[in-house]
């Protein structure tokens, strides 16, 4: 089931629905910490139990309107309120049979095609860059024209990225260390003590894996079962994607030093990326497509880096406004 199905809900059984909920609600009634050690022994025993707790364990980064942005510990206490008749279980359960989730191979959400991104807790303008710092020592970098919603809870920390591209350095000390699940409209990735980039393409359907270190675990409805990436290898998985594991091409982490990596890189596909870093469109002309570019180049002063071009391509910079640029052939 790809994310095309607009509003179509893939979710485990009922009993395992059941089970993930009373380990939800077991977690955040203990203060102990027993109860989330028991969980997670729960969830070792089976993927579904592991797909079944991602569905449930999300509730207050999912939801909309009066518990929008909640942890799931304040979320359920608000559903608590509000449901005292029904439950806390039949509450949460009636949101996700309702269409709030769809807990397929790794707890993708389908309710919509697209994650609305004005509202996400965190953003990036074009050209910009921002590091956010987790509780437990795990490093965020979110890229240009980023979205990203992160929600802490006692059972690890789950990062929903809407838009863009961020850069994870997950924690290195274990008595702080928290789990880790990145969502995006494609499917769910856990690192496994590692450094790795992902990125949103083609409007959301599709999300790029890039493990710089260490190992990550992924899962997604389109992916028959959950795959580990090690470090140099990448993943593109979703919709019309490849879906082929892949050796990492060039830098794919240099724009958090600032700079844009690329190693024979097609003169259109460059540009494109360039494009992220600016606003207005830059035009490639179909005759010069072909040709590759290689190079470190500052993502600071992309004016600079379009100026250069015709010094190492046989290409012309037409600047018909600060927003439309074109790439041309050179003239004879």
């Amino acid at each position: 089931m790809s994310a095309r199905d607009e509003g179509a809900v893939a979710l485990p059984n009922e009993k395992l629905l059941d089970q993930a909920i009373d380990w939800l609600l077991r977690v955040n009634d203990d203060a102990s910490g027993n109860a989330e050690a028991a969980c997670r022994r729960w969830r070792a025993e089976h993927p579904d139990h592991e797909r079944a707790w991602q569905g449930v364990v999300s509730v207050g980064a999912r939801l909309r309107g009066s518990t929008a942005s909640m942890a799931p510990r304040a979320a359920v206490k608000v559903l608590h309120q509000a449901s005292a008749a029904q439950g806390r279980r039949a509450a949460i359960k009636t949101l996700m049979l309702g269409g709030a989730f769809a807990v397929g191979a790794g707890a993708v959400w389908q309710g919509n095609r697209a994650w609305p991104a004005w509202n996400a807790a965190y953003r990036t303008a074009r050209g910009e860059t921002r590091e956010v710092l987790l509780a437990d020592g795990a490093s965020i970098w979110l890229n240009t024209d980023t979205a990203l919603d992160i929600d802490i809870t006692q059972a690890g920390n789950t990062l929903l990225l809407r838009r863009g591209e961020i850069l994870v350095q997950t924690g290195h000390d274990p008595a702080v260390k928290q789990p880790m699940w990145v969502h995006t409209q494609a499917g769910v990735m856990e690192p496994l003590g590692t450094r790795f980039i992902a990125r949103v393409l083609d409007g959301g359907e599709v999300t790029r894996l890039s493990v710089l270190e260490a190992q990550v675990r992924v899962q997604g409805p389109t992916l028959p079962q959950p795959l580990e990436l090690a470090a140099g290898q990448q993943l593109d998985f979703g919709p019309q994607a490849s879906q082929q594991i892949e050796n990492i091409q060039g830098d794919p982490a240099a724009w958090q030093q600032g700079m844009f990596a690329a190693s024979r890189m097609r003169l259109d596909v460059f540009l494109k990326e360039l494009s992220r870093y600016r606003s207005g469109v830059i035009q490639c002309d179909p005759n010069v497509a072909h040709l590759t570019v290689t190079g470190a180049f500052p993502l600071g002063d992309t004016d600079r880096v379009l100026d250069a071009l015709p010094q190492d391509l046989p290409v012309r910079v037409q600047q018909l406004s600060r927003y439309w640029i074109r790439v041309l052939p050179k003239k004879l």
